[in-house]
């Protein structure tokens, strides 16, 4: 059936039956057809496909897991049907786990072939990883840079850099989307790898990590998940353990936590310009080398008093008036010798 394109039209007219779909000039098993799905729009299927019986929308069928279908049909979705001339290139996604440590994680790529995809990813090249083939779609150069572009702006917060140590030196790495369980081997890369994400700063405080923590939701504890959260520092991951426990001790459930910090949060931002009673200012008390300064010049400032009047405990605006009226004498007698001095010397 290849090259005759009479005999194309007439099975894919069979395979696809009220399917619409876009006619083409030239068909070749590696070209592919556009499909218009009434729920979802458009989205693209290779004649070798159609002719295999997979003529139904992805996303209805949810064929593939994840989020790379969805990437696929609307990183296309505004491209011109390709010619079969243009250059063909491979999309492909690859599951990596390191066989010492555990680590997993994704990669993407675009090869030129299948064969230079095989060549590259030969297992004997990479003998310390185990690697998995996720994804592998075979579609124009044009194509395949879009699908990148889209997978890349989707999956932003999942981009990770692989430590040098593992001998990975490759870009566009991201964090696998699915769950997985790691090993305490795995701890000292995945801590390496968040924080340099971080830019080596504790997500809680915000400040250079001295003594870093991989944080995760206790299972035993809090009833939690088991899921590491981030890296922080040690007194930081103290004090988030110190508040979930007392939080179970307030009959704060660990889904509440979170709101209820929040709202915590905010309440420390508020107030209002109503001094609370217990918070009344304490009244200052007169010190007893203030009060013997006063009563060694008290007489000399009032002669004609003949009684000292008694120590107040606190300071008031009499008192106040009464040392004022004190330290301006003992400033005017200290002119008066300095004069007199400057006078002997002067003759």
């Amino acid at each position: 059936m290849k090259g005759n394109i009479d005999n194309y039209k007439t099975v894919l007219a069979e395979l696809l039956g009220e399917h619409n779909y876009t006619e083409r000039d030239r068909y070749s098993k590696d070209d592919f057809v556009s499909i218009t799905c009434p729920e979802h729009g458009i989205y693209y299927k290779s004649i070798g496909d159609i002719l295999k019986g997979d003529v139904d929308c992805p996303r209805c069928n949810f064929l593939h897991p994840g989020r790379m279908f969805n990437t696929l049909v609307e990183a296309r979705k505004d491209l011109p049907v390709s010619d079969i001339d243009d250059p063909r290139a491979l999309f492909y996604r690859i599951l990596v786990e390191h066989k010492r440590t555990g680590l997993i994680f994704q990669k993407i790529g675009i090869s030129e072939s299948i064969e230079d995809f095989n060549n590259f990813w030969n297992p004997w090249k990479w003998k310390d990883f185990i690697i998995e083939h996720i994804d592998k779609i075979e579609c124009t150069e044009a194509e395949a840079n879009a699908i990148l572009k889209k997978f890349q702006e989707d999956n932003i917060d999942l981009k990770m850099t692989v430590p040098n140590n593992l001998k990975f030196n490759l870009n566009k790495t991201y964090h696998w989307e699915q769950v997985w369980q790691s090993k305490s081997k795995t701890i000292p890369i995945l801590r390496e790898i968040m924080l340099q994400k971080n830019h080596g700063l504790c997500s809680i405080c915000n400040k250079p990590v001295k003594a870093e923590t991989l944080d995760h939701m206790h299972v035993k504890r809090i009833h939690g998940t088991g899921y590491i959260r981030d890296v922080c520092c040690s007194l930081c991951n103290t004090f988030i353990a110190r508040s979930e426990n007392n939080a179970m001790r307030h009959s704060i459930s660990n889904q509440e936590l979170p709101n209820v910090l929040r709202n915590m949060a905010d309440h420390l931002e508020k107030q209002t310009k109503i001094i609370h009673p217990t918070e009344v200012p304490k009244r200052k008390k007169v010190g007893v080398r203030e009060w013997n300064k006063v009563r060694k010049y008290y007489f000399k400032v009032f002669p004609r008093r003949k009684t000292l009047p008694d120590k107040p405990t606190y300071v008031t605006n009499k008192w106040l008036e009464l040392k004022e009226q004190i330290d301006d004498f003992i400033k005017d007698e200290e002119e008066k010798r300095s004069l007199k001095r400057n006078k002997k010397k002067a003759a």
